[in-house]
């Protein structure tokens, strides 16, 4: 027989393996967006102080540096399943407080 609003031991353990991985994913996610804000701000400040001195074929490369997506696409595909676990995380987390479990009558 099932009881209902009994408090498990499994349900900390399920709601602390799903915060867990979701937590690593969004870290992952600010590293790498953390990268390649750097590698965009070095691009930036050496046209802007470099100006005048830099030649075509280095102005191409350092606009090709500012649009490179090689680092936001991963972090995009690392954070969208991590704050989706963060989120599925906060919500059997809520559905644990005492006002949202279910009395029965003994």
């Amino acid at each position: 027989m099932a009881t209902r609003g009994v408090r498990t031991p499994g349900s900390r353990t399920g709601i602390a393996s799903v915060v867990a991985p979701g937590l690593a994913c969004v870290s992952i996610a600010l590293g790498l967006l953390y990268l390649d804000g750097r590698r965009r701000e070095r691009a930036y400040l050496e046209a802007v102080i470099r100006g005048d001195d830099l030649s075509e074929a280095e102005y191409d490369e350092l606009l090709e540096a500012w649009g490179n997506l090689a680092l936001f696409v991963p972090s995009l595909v690392s954070g969208t399943p991590g704050v989706a676990l963060l989120g599925f995380g906060a919500t059997l987390a809520v559905f644990e407080l005492p006002a949202f479990r279910r009395r029965t009558p003994m």
